[in-house]
C-alpha cells in the first residue's frame, strides 16, 4: 500500500512522524507494514483546518491584547483623572507659571476664564511668595474657600468629572490726592468710583501682583506707579 507525498505519517506505536515509508520504525522498532491499517494520516484538508485553527487562535489574541489595553487605558484614565490628581494639576500650572494649562483650568464667577494679565499677575505673586501656595491648595482642597473653590464643570472623556478653580475677584480701595484720577491695573484703565473722602474703590481686582498707576487730570499733578499684591487671603497691599 502506498502512501502519498502529501500525506504526513505517525507511527502507530511511539507516534514518531514517519519521513519516508519504512518497514519498520526508526524510533521503537514497530513493524509498520503490518500496522499500517493503524497509521495516523493527517491529510491536505486536515492541514487546512490545522491553519484555519492558527487563524482563529491570531485573531483571539489580538482581541485580547486589545482587551488588556482597554483595560489599562481605563484604570491609568481613572487614576489620571481623578479629582485629586486634577487638583494638583491646577496647582502645579500655577506654580510654575504656565499660562496655557491656567487658562483651561481657571475661571471667574461667570464661568469665564481669566485674562493674561490677571494669569502672569497670579503667576509673579506664587512665584514670590510661598504662603500664596499653600493658601491657594488649603482652599482648593476644602469645602469653601476665600477667593478659590473648586467647582465641577463638565466632563473629560465624556466620562470622568472635569474640575476648574472659580477664583473670585476683589474690591480695593485707593487713596489719591490727585483731582479726578485715572487709574490703571497692568496698563488697563479701570472704573475707580469715589466714595467722595478722597478714597476710590476698583472692583474686580483678581489675586495677584499688580502695576497699579493713578494719573492725575491736572498737569499739577505727577503720575504715580505702585505694585498692588492682591493675596488668596483676601488681603492687598499698595507700596
Amino acid at each position: 500500500m502506498r502512501l502519498y507525498m502529501d500525506e504526513v505519517k505517525f507511527c502507530p506505536n511511539c507516534g514518531i512522524q514517519l519521513i519516508d515509508v519504512e518497514k519498520f520504525c526508526a524510533e521503537c522498532g514497530i513493524d509498520i507494514t503490518e500496522n499500517f491499517e493503524e497509521v495516523k494520516v493527517v491529510k491536505n484538508d486536515e492541514k487546512k483546518r490545522f491553519k484555519i485553527n492558527l487563524v482563529k487562535y491570531g485573531k483571539l489574541k489580538v482581541f485580547g491584547t486589545l482587551v488588556i489595553l482597554l483595560v489599562v487605558f481605563g484604570v491609568g484614565s481613572n487614576w489620571y483623572n481623578t479629582k485629586e490628581h486634577q487638583v494638583q494639576r491646577i496647582e502645579s500650572s500655577i506654580a510654575h507659571g504656565y499660562t496655557k494649562q491656567m487658562r483651561n483650568n481657571l475661571i471667574d464667577l461667570s464661568g469665564k476664564k481669566l485674562s493674561n494679565s490677571d494669569l502672569k499677575a497670579l503667576a509673579e505673586l506664587v512665584k514670590h511668595d510661598k504662603n500664596a501656595k499653600k493658601s491657594i491648595h488649603k482652599q482648593l482642597t476644602s469645602k469653601k474657600g476665600e477667593i478659590f473653590n473648586l467647582r465641577e464643570k463638565g466632563k473629560v472623556m465624556g466620562f470622568f468629572p472635569r474640575y476648574q478653580a472659580e477664583v473670585t475677584s476683589m474690591c480695593i480701595t485707593v487713596e489719591t490726592d490727585a483731582d479726578y484720577p485715572l487709574m490703571y491695573v497692568d496698563g488697563k484703565r479701570v472704573v475707580a468710583e469715589d466714595d467722595y473722602y478722597g478714597d476710590y474703590e476698583i472692583n474686580r481686582i483678581m489675586p495677584g501682583i499688580h502695576k497699579l498707576k493713578i494719573k492725575g487730570l491736572f498737569s499739577r499733578y505727577s503720575d504715580q506707579e505702585s505694585k498692588l499684591t492682591v493675596t488668596p487671603d483676601m488681603k492687598y497691599i499698595i507700596e
